[in-house]
C-alpha cells in the first residue's frame, strides 16, 4: 500500500505532496536523477564547498534541508507562472520543432 494514500494518510499528506508535485515538475526542467546530485555534489565534494567529512550528521542533513526547502518554494512560485522550467522548454522546442508556449495562459 502507498505511505501517502490511504484515506486518514491522504488527507496527513495532502499538503506534503501538493507541495513536492511542483519539485519534480520544474526545477527548470532537469531531471531530479541529474539535478540533485550536482546541486549537493558541488555543495559535499572537493570541486565545490568540500563540506563532506567536515560536518556531522545533523549538521549535514539540516545544511541538506536548508538547500531542499527554498527550492520546494521557488519551483511552486515557477510553476504558477510558467507551464514547465527553462531547460524543459528548450527540450520541448527543440523537439517538437516548433516554439512552445512558455507562461501560463
Amino acid at each position: 500500500m502507498n505511505p501517502l494514500g490511504g484515506t486518514a494518510q491522504g488527507a496527513r499528506y495532502a499538503l506534503a505532496r501538493r507541495g513536492l508535485k511542483e519539485v519534480g515538475a520544474s526545477w527548470h526542467g532537469l531531471d531530479p536523477s541529474a539535478e540533485w546530485p550536482s546541486v549537493f555534489g558541488w555543495v559535499f565534494y572537493a570541486y565545490g564547498l568540500g563540506l563532506f567529512g567536515k560536518l556531522g550528521v545533523t549538521a549535514a542533513l539540516g545544511t541538506s534541508v536548508a538547500i531542499y526547502i527554498p527550492h520546494v518554494i521557488f519551483s511552486n512560485c515557477w510553476l504558477r507562472q510558467f507551464r514547465f522550467g527553462p531547460v524543459e522548454w528548450l527540450w520541448r522546442t527543440v523537439m517538437y520543432g516548433t516554439w512552445q508556449t512558455f507562461a501560463k495562459v
